[in-house]
């Protein structure tokens, strides 16, 4: 049975009642007792006129006019009662309704689950409580998202620095190791890598905490998230569409996440974990193991590329992106290695680089330059390449991109600069950009990037904050001999 709660606007009219009682009894009263005045005035000038006015008869007069008074005056101090009464109920009422919502809000803050405080009633006590609750509500779901967002942060700037001091694969496979015991603990996981002659998959690191999972598959492009490029999740072994060598393994029906691990723009291995189907991987746990292919892929690729001596000598210190050596070196390898797909080089320029130097500072600037390469290195793909090349300017290669998907990896990235620089506190800023394509393999990255560095100028003569691209550049010599009044650009403003 539910009690339905009194609202504050019944106990305010359960308060006036009293008093617009004792109003219309004072009025009836007061009339009454003016009829009796006027009858009693009458009689007793009749009864003095006629000689009959005595002593008594004015006394009881008297008498009944003093016992009017005290009546009077008893229902005055019953009125006074029932309203102080009825007063002090009402702000019993407030205040219960108050402390039982202040109680609901240090509950909520401490984070601990308590009922509801507003039912259904109405009044601007269940109003307030409502909105309250609502407010509660939103701000807690804002405090989960934050909290699990501030998690994997952590997390990923925990992998980047572990994963920076790593001289060697070994090392950076110890890494994986002990990053698989964090995300996914007691659950079979594995690394698998690629030989050196790319056809066969061996296990470089597992999770020390369980057995490995012991993925039969050998050859590289016979797994299915290795050919997509994507990672996959299969809910069940048993599914029709789950990936046929989960099945018939010892451990009986699985559940299994699988990963994909590149280095500059090569598919080398993947992350398999494979677990009871009761106990399925958790989105959150999934970002993190993205995480983890996507910086120990990089990792891998540098320390593959550079060994340790050349390590600093190959890195801008100031981005710890590729320098313009190195990443010319890197991307005219991938390019020539990748052959039969489309390839996007792009040129990147931070706008009025000079101007915001020159008023708020070079260390202002050289925050600006962090948080650009920040934003470039976790918004493109694992086997996208990026480097600095000098000053303000830095370059992509974005291998398997034609104009299109150029341009709608770059509007992300602006997207993701935009909320980057709101976030940063410093002085904001923007970047224009130039993109060119080509078909790969390509043996030599350089015309590609003088062609992207035409373009890019044609963006800043276009106001700036802007992508210049040229979708029609099927080679490199031609679009470079080719008049620019002639050259088909395509302008995309950036808000």
């Amino acid at each position: 049975m539910t009690t339905r709660r009194t609202t504050l606007q019944g106990a305010l009219l359960t308060t006036l009642a009293p008093m617009v009682v004792f109003t219309i009894l004072i009025l009836v009263v007061t009339g009454a007792l003016f009829g009796e005045i006027g009858s009693w005035t009458q009689m007793l000038g009749e009864e003095a006129a006629r000689g009959q006015l005595g002593q008594a008869r004015i006394d009881e007069i008297g008498d009944a006019l003093r016992r009017i008074w005290i009546s009077c005056v008893l229902g005055l101090f019953v009125f006074g009662a029932i309203t102080s009464l009825l007063t002090s109920w009402v702000f019993r009422l407030v205040r219960h309704r108050l402390q039982a919502l202040a109680h609901f809000l240090e509950e909520r803050m401490a984070g601990r689950d308590v009922p509801s405080v507003a039912g259904d009633g109405v009044g601007p006590l269940a109003t307030l409580a409502r909105a309250v609750e609502a407010v509660s509500d939103e701000i807690r779901t804002r405090d989960v998202a934050r909290a699990l967002e501030e998690v994997s942060s952590r997390f990923d700037r925990q992998l980047q620095r572990a994963l920076d001091l790593t001289d060697s694969e070994d090392e950076a496979l110890e890494v994986v190791e002990r990053a698989l015991a964090q995300v996914v603990p007691d659950v079979p996981a594995e690394a698998l890598l690629a030989d050196s002659s790319r056809a066969h998959l061996r296990r470089c690191a597992s999770n020390p905490g369980a057995p490995a999972p012991a993925c039969p598959v050998s050859h590289l492009y016979s797994c299915a998230a290795i050919r997509r490029g994507t990672t996959l999740r299969f809910d069940s072994s048993e599914n029709l569409d789950a990936c046929p060598r989960l099945r018939g393994r010892e451990a009986g029906v699985l559940t299994a996440v699988c990963t994909p691990l590149n280095v500059m723009g090569r598919t080398i291995g993947v992350l398999h974990v494979a677990g009871p189907v009761e106990q399925p991987v958790e989105p959150r746990a999934i970002g993190h193991l993205e995480l983890i292919a996507t910086h120990v892929g990089a990792r891998l690729g540098m320390l593959r590329t550079l060994s340790s001596s050349q390590l600093q000598a190959h890195t801008d210190p100031l981005t710890e992106l590729m320098n313009r050596r190195s990443f010319g070196e890197a991307a005219s390898r991938v390019a020539s290695e990748v052959a039969g797909q489309s390839c996007a080089v792009a040129m990147l320029d931070l706008d009025h680089f000079k101007r915001l130097n020159d008023t708020t500072g070079h260390e202002a600037g050289d925050r600006a330059l962090k948080l650009f390469a920040s934003i470039l290195k976790t918004s493109l793909r694992p086997g996208d390449l990026v480097g600095r090349l000098g000053g303000e300017e830095f370059g992509l290669l974005l291998p398997g991109c034609d104009a299109g998907g150029a341009q709608a990896a770059l509007e992300r990235l602006r997207a993701a600069l935009a909320q980057g620089v709101e976030r940063y506190g410093g002085p904001p800023f923007t970047c224009s950009v130039g993109v060119v394509t080509a078909t790969t393999p390509i043996d030599d990255i350089a015309p590609l990037l003088k062609r992207a560095d035409e373009l890019l100028y044609e963006a800043k003569r276009h106001g700036r904050n802007c992508i210049v691209t040229d979708a029609d550049a099927p080679s490199v010599g031609v679009q470079a001999e080719e008049p620019a009044a002639q050259t088909d650009m395509h302008l995309v403003e950036m808000s």
